[in-house]
């Protein structure tokens, strides 16, 4: 065996394992210690099509919003990752995150991202990898039309309508990721690409029962239960965030007594 013979096989062993395990890639590559129920549900990200995450304050959504689609771009090169809000400067905090929290913590990330490429202003806000996988920003709009991505994240979804996401959002996701496997036949290449899906995530802070936000748990719910589907959806309460250390019980206990 050559030395670029067992440098691939390395990185092939390798990277079935990260993928399989991502929050260990986390702590090895990107240096961050995630807490049992970040880990938890980092997996459910990369494993899940559909994910749904009802998340209370403080518990650190976006920051994990932010982990979920680094390790995703690095595992799987070329892909593509939208990040969606009702207001474009809620989405762009994913990138800020990216940039401003992980990126020094990480001489490993450093090195993925293409600076060049990697804006983040008025106008433009994406994270490039030097591997062909990028993270963007959209404004959940009609002016978000012609986009295509193999993971979209709607961030704070619950102020989303529901129209925009059926119509414009999802159809997002009409294309799939495909590497070219030089060493696989035209079958071989198609049966892999079958294996892979793309993946909706709604991420929110818990809201009213009539809000379409509701419904779109409870249906995941009913799905989730079905073990043949890969969709997850989960809520924390503000207790995790205070048991954790993320959220002050004094602020929370200040906030209740406000007589509104």
């Amino acid at each position: 065996m050559t030395d670029r013979e067992e440098f691939l096989n390395g990185v092939e062993e390798w990277c079935s394992f990260y993928r399989e395990n991502p929050d260990q890639f986390v702590e090895d590559y990107l240096h961050i210690h995630l807490r049992t129920f970040q880990s938890l549900l980092l997996v459910m990200m990369m494993r899940s099509t559909i994910f749904v995450f009802i998340a209370t304050r403080g518990i650190g959504k976006t920051f994990l919003s932010a982990i979920y689609s680094v390790v995703r771009c690095i595992l799987y090169p070329g892909t593509k990752v939208c990040v969606a809000s009702y207001k474009r400067g809620q989405a762009a905090i994913v990138i800020e995150k990216i940039l401003l929290e992980l990126k020094p913590k990480s001489p490993e990330l450093c090195a993925e991202i293409d600076n060049k490429e990697t804006k983040l202003n008025g106008t433009i806000a994406q994270v490039v990898f030097r591997n062909g996988s990028y993270i963007k920003v959209v404004t959940a709009s009609d002016s978000a039309r012609g986009n295509r991505a193999n993971v979209v994240l709607l961030d704070e979804f619950r102020l989303i309508s529901k129209e925009i996401v059926d119509t414009i959002l999802r159809k997002f996701l009409t294309e799939k990721r495909m590497p070219e496997y030089s060493e696989l036949t035209e079958a071989e290449r198609q049966q892999e690409y079958s294996k892979e899906k793309n993946i909706m995530m709604y991420l929110s802070s818990a809201w009213w029962k009539d809000s379409w936000a509701y419904q779109r748990c409870v249906d995941t719910y009913k799905v989730m239960l079905d073990d043949t589907k890969r969709q997850f959806v989960c809520g924390l309460p503000y207790e995790l965030s205070i048991q954790e250390g993320l959220l002050d019980a004094e602020l929370v206990e200040d906030e209740m007594m406000e007589s509104d």
